[in-house]
């Protein structure tokens, strides 16, 4: 039994010698092909090469700046090229925590380049400089090496592109940041516009069968009907520091009724008021959220049934430096005079913009009962019923 054991072990080792013998056999054999030249058709070591690091070589940085090779034959290059724009497009999200990609796009005389499309969040505050930061990044990270000309933004039929060119000569970070911003601030409130069309979420009916353990619920803000009834914003359910809100109808303090089961449209944040018109069909109300640092605006035209978001325009107000922020990022009053509407914005707790030792809120106007607004100037009244002629502060 002993012997049978020493004979296995003996033929296995002479098994494990003869393998290695021809590892080694096969791997000078490769070594002295690279050497003479031999890599040059493997797009496997082509790829592996542009894993490895962000710098092209010389011969192949040519091809990228067209963003698609043209005229060398086959699909490999075109393969390649795209698959090193991916990695540099996926490198460049990972460090700016903002979706970005390269997409071919043909031009109207049929010329392809691949552009890099950056997400762009919506028109929460602070989302247009950020996304006006982002853009000077790219452009001093990516554009020298890649050769794009233009930035695209917002997804589907929406796709909006950005020119480059004129900034790049004598590219200025601060002129190009302001560019970026007033171009993207006026395209966001093109496609953000009122929606004309009611929440998905709000219900149609004229009740709806309200949880027993909610009429003892108490109201974060609430607003008081002329019939003494109030319409009250309570918080209901509670995850990652945000309240999810409910709009219900309240009899003496007592919750009665639900009018709104979402009416902040899936948000969560802390509710900060909510106020109607003397039609009591016409209201808003304001949710605050990262903290209570920023807040959203939503518009009901039917009672509370249903709420639509509201953006406005970014008071275009420059910091020392020269670039252009938006200071004013807290709705907190809206009223009507004279047929015209009105709002006043705040900065928020952090806010810290001063005119004449005065921290100062935005004033703003609308046409259409505060579906869209333009920014008037700025206050440091918290009331202001009087009309203000545009471009005037008061």
């Amino acid at each position: 039994m002993k012997s049978n054991t020493k004979v296995i072990l003996c033929l296995s080792g002479i098994a494990a010698l003869v393998f290695c013998c021809f590892f080694a056999w096969y791997s000078y054999i490769v070594v002295s092909r690279d050497s003479e030249g031999g890599r040059e058709g493997s797009s496997d070591d082509r790829t592996a090469d542009a894993s490895q690091t962000q710098e092209k070589p010389e011969d192949s940085a040519g091809d990228l700046r067209g963003g698609v090779d043209h005229g060398k034959g086959g699909d490999t290059a075109d393969d390649f090229d795209e698959e090193y724009l991916g990695y540099l497009a996926q490198q460049f999200s990972y460090a700016h925590n903002r979706i970005t990609e390269f997409e071919k796009v043909e031009d109207e005389n049929g010329e392809i380049s691949c552009l890099p499309i950056v997400g762009f969040h919506g028109r929460q505050p602070g989302e247009v400089e950020s996304f006006s930061s982002a853009c000077c990044d790219l452009v001093e990270e990516l554009q020298e090496l890649t050769g794009f000309e233009k930035i695209g933004y917002f997804s589907g039929e929406e796709r909006r592109y950005f020119d480059i060119t004129p900034y790049l000569e004598q590219y200025d970070r601060t002129e190009f940041y302001n560019a970026v911003y007033c171009r993207v601030e006026q395209d966001s409130l093109e496609v953000w516009q009122y929606d004309e069309v009611p929440s998905a979420l709000s219900t149609d009916e004229e009740t709806e069968e309200m949880p027993a353990v909610w009429a003892g619920y108490e109201a974060e803000c609430s607003y008081q009907k002329k019939d003494g009834r109030q319409l009250c914003m309570v918080g209901v359910d509670r995850a990652a520091g945000s309240s999810y809100y409910v709009l219900l109808e309240a009899v003496d303090g007592v919750n009665v009724s639900v009018v709104n089961k979402d009416p902040y449209l899936g948000h969560g944040g802390e509710a900060k008021w909510i106020d109607f018109l003397e039609d009591e069909k016409t209201g808003f109300s304001c949710l605050a959220y990262s903290g209570g640092s920023l807040g959203s605006l939503y518009r009901t035209e039917d009672g509370g049934r249903s709420f639509q978001p509201v953006t406005y325009p970014s008071a275009q107000i420059k910091l020392p430096d020269g670039s252009l922020y938006n200071p004013f990022i807290m709705p907190e009053k809206i009223w009507e005079e004279d047929g015209a509407f009105y709002m006043l914005a705040g900065q928020g707790p952090d806010g810290d913009y001063y005119e004449g030792g005065e921290r100062v809120y935005g004033l703003y106007e609308s046409e259409d009962r505060g579906k869209n607004w333009r920014y008037v100037g700025t206050t440091a009244e918290m009331s202001l019923p009087v009309k203000v002629e545009e471009g005037k502060t008061p």
